[in-house]
């Protein structure tokens, strides 16, 4: 029997999905999506739950997406590893952007933070590094943040790091 290859392609991507769907809420364990109401009570999303706005990947477990209200994400991709957390104030603008914290870092943006196409914030290279944003901050376009400088320097001789 031949089967038409745009029902081919559905079927695979249906039955990937389930598999990946499986092994992403086995894999689940200790990270949290957690939305913060506007009076300070928080609510523990489930890891199915659609975020209008947000593409977000987890890797590892330990790492919390924490969301104030009001929010207002635009094609924002969050990406987490390895126990690290991204906590975004509340804002009226637009946040968008692409931000990678993995090695047990820290992202922390303050309240009415907002930005053009194309932000960055990555470079977590080294463990435990934190970025702060402050409250009513406004980055342009194109912008790139890194954390660390993403290589180490070190004195040939005595193989001590420099930086």
């Amino acid at each position: 029997m031949h089967i038409p290859h745009f029902l081919r392609k559905f079927l695979s991507i249906f039955f990937f999905s389930r598999q990946r769907r499986h092994a992403f809420v086995e894999g689940w364990t200790g990270n949290k999506i957690v939305i913060v109401e506007e009076d300070g009570t928080e609510k523990e999303l489930s890891p199915w739950t659609h975020i209008a706005g947000l593409h977000l990947s987890i890797d590892g477990s330990g790492n919390v997406l924490r969301l104030h209200k009001p929010f207002r994400l635009s094609n924002c991709r969050v990406c987490l590893e390895r126990g690290s957390s991204v906590d975004i104030g509340s804002s009226p603008y637009d946040i968008g952007g692409h931000f990678w914290v993995h090695n047990g870092g820290s992202l922390r943006i303050g309240k009415n933070f907002s930005c053009g196409a194309h932000l960055e914030i990555i470079g977590f290279d080294e463990p435990g590094l934190t970025v702060q944003i402050g409250d009513d901050c406004m980055f342009s376009h194109d912008i790139l943040v890194r954390a660390s400088d993403g290589h180490v320097i070190f004195n040939p001789s005595t193989r001590q790091v420099l930086n």
